[in-house]
């Protein structure tokens, strides 16, 4: 593809040029712990999908709601620590 000549140079802040990349982290921990809140609704839905040999994951500080919390996937069984008030685990619909 050719390189285009502007009379100006564009203006894209780096911010805004790095906000997916600086999300793609939190998208891969919410698809391995199948993790879909519903902050209004009072839910939070967890279906952990580990890859095959894989039998531990914790994650500490994940944002929900307006706290972090810890949930720990220790060869199938899964523990929630520090779920905001008014919030409660679901199975996936």
């Amino acid at each position: 593809m050719p390189r285009v000549r502007t009379p100006q140079p564009l203006n894209r802040s780096v911010e805004t040029s790095q906000r997916p990349t600086a999300a793609a982290p939190l998208l891969v921990l919410r698809a391995l712990l199948g993790v879909d809140p519903d902050v209004p609704g009072g839910t939070v839905a967890l279906d952990p999908n580990l890859p095959d040999g894989s039998r531990y994951l914790r994650v500490e500080g994940l944002p929900l709601g307006q706290a972090g919390c810890t949930i720990e996937v220790n060869r199938g069984e899964v523990t929630v620590e520090g779920l905001p008030d008014g919030l409660v685990i679901t199975d996936p619909a």
